[in-house]
């Protein structure tokens, strides 16, 4: 009877340990996935913000403002992925 009890006390430790990690796993992949939608860059005269994984946004400049006539694309491509461009941050508009 003895071992039965040990068994069952280690079966509950085991499963206790696997869903901490599976815990930690998860938030590892959400910490993953805010930093994939944080990625900036610059392509042309534009920056922009990855929203998901394929979509984009168009940013304000890390520098001064958009000057001119300024033609946003529908795609662009960064780290070899085609990305939608989705909106328009509001700094980005011409006040």
């Amino acid at each position: 009877m003895s071992i039965s009890i040990k068994d069952n006390l280690m079966n509950s430790q085991i499963k206790g340990l696997r869903l901490v990690v599976m815990s930690v796993l998860a938030v590892l992949a959400m910490v993953n996935v805010q930093y994939a939608q944080a990625d900036e860059f610059n392509q042309g005269v534009l920056r922009y913000r990855t929203l998901t994984e394929n979509t984009v946004e168009v940013i304000a400049p890390t520098s001064g403002e958009y000057t001119g006539d300024i033609t946003v694309p529908s795609v662009v491509t960064h780290n070899a992925r085609r990305n939608g461009v989705r909106h328009l941050c509001a700094p980005v508009l011409p006040r």
